[in-house]
């Protein structure tokens, strides 16, 4: 009897064991749901991949190298805008292009956003079809006070989007500020010992807002 007994609970034993590995092993992994952005410069999707960090998944239209204000669009790219939840650019300036994609998205939770919004521009220097005359200079992003109302902008679409980590984004964008302070006055310490103040580029006009922010001289090839 004491032998039955002692089998009955051993088989007991065996089997609520294999039930609760078998419930373990079919339960499924929680899926946590990430802000999907697209950005179209670097300068875009660094601040957004640092503000979102892992709750974003943030992909650069744009490759690097590629003209920004020539790019055309693909098909594909349309897409990815349109599936997204946040859609970032730097402004009409930069992306004339993106105009007509804004235009014709069709995803009304899609958060637009003109990172160009409330920051100071200069004018531009050289014009061509690219950049006809009026237009402003569209390298904001090379002033870090503009930088940081960039990130602002970001970060506002970031918190609308997912309000339940609005606390989080708010940290990551004082971090990334942060960080322009700190190579704000690292510019300004190094260049403060320069005896010569003048930049001289092979390219086109890009350094327009670094130059008049430290007091820099700047002559580019483009026109040549």
């Amino acid at each position: 009897m004491k032998f039955k007994q002692s089998l009955m609970v051993f088989v007991i034993i065996v089997l609520g064991c294999s039930f609760f590995a078998c419930a373990k092993r079919s339960e499924k992994p929680v899926q946590i749901k990430k802000l999907k952005v697209v950005t179209t410069l670097f300068p875009l999707y660094d601040m957004a991949k640092s503000i979102g960090s892992d709750k974003a998944e943030v992909v650069l239209l744009v490759p690097p190298g590629v003209e920004a204000h020539s790019f055309e669009p693909k098909p594909s790219d349309i897409v990815k805008i349109n599936n997204a939840d946040v859609f970032v650019y730097t402004g009409k300036f930069m992306e004339p292009w993106a105009e007509d994609i804004i235009k014709g998205t069709v995803n009304k939770n899609l958060i637009i956003v003109d990172a160009s919004h409330g920051t100071k521009m200069i004018p531009g220097v050289f014009h061509d079809a690219d950049e006809p005359a009026g237009s402003l200079d569209p390298h904001i992003w090379l002033d870090f006070d503009n930088a940081k109302i960039m990130v602002k902008n970001i970060v506002q679409a970031f918190q609308l989007q997912d309000s339940a980590n609005k606390d989080f984004y708010e940290q990551k964008a004082d971090d990334y500020n942060s960080k322009l302070t700190e190579l704000d006055a690292l510019y300004k310490k190094t260049l403060a010992i320069c005896k010569d103040k003048e930049i001289v580029y092979g390219g086109h006009y890009a350094f327009g807002y670094l130059a008049r922010r430290y007091g820099l001289k700047y002559l580019a090839a483009q026109g040549f």
